[in-house]
């Protein structure tokens, strides 16, 4: 009997996956891109951060030539900084990372009949369960996408808490 439900889980979680696998390697793929691109970015502002010390000391001789290359470095710093501020790799990476995560997790306790899928009195409605469960953490990874990307959310939130502690 309990061999025969995990099956059936196994094949119902199979075709919600099959429903919703193009974007859970969207998740995946994306985790994957922004964790390389805050990684690239962090490395190349320790490398230009590195060499803005050093340009001074090979070519002391001509002080222009040192000034120009120091300043095209910090520019460079300042720039890559920048992209990496307005892109957020880092905070894009982590949250599609938890998202990709707690889909798998959810799936795995769905199927081995664990956590709130362990009653096996009506199927239909741990299906429905599971389902729902995994619905929410797409919409709190939205969320989260949300609130990383709108700086009105961050200003309107800051206000929000302001006025709960009682100060404007």
């Amino acid at each position: 009997m309990y061999d025969d439900l995990i099956k059936q889980r196994l094949n119902r979680a199979e075709q919600y996956d099959k429903r919703t696998r193009t974007q859970h390697k969207w998740y995946s793929g994306k985790a994957g891109v922004n964790k390389l691109a805050f990684q690239a970015i962090g490395l190349a502002v320790i490398v230009l951060g590195a060499t803005v010390g050093i340009v001074p000391l090979l070519l002391g001789d001509g002080p222009s030539l040192p000034d120009k290359i120091v300043a095209i470095l910090g520019s460079l710093i300042v720039i890559l900084k920048g992209v990496e501020r307005i892109w957020l790799p880092e905070e894009k990476w982590l949250t599609y990372r938890k998202a990709s995560e707690a889909l798998l997790r959810e799936k795995e306790s769905y199927t081995e009949c664990i956590g709130p899928y362990s009653s096996e009195k009506n199927e239909d409605a741990t299906y429905r369960l599971y389902v729902e469960r995994c619905i929410l953490i797409k919409a709190e990874e939205q969320n989260n996408f949300w609130g990383i990307n709108s700086s009105s959310d961050k200003e309107s939130s800051v206000i929000n808490s302001n006025d709960q502690n009682g100060s404007v």
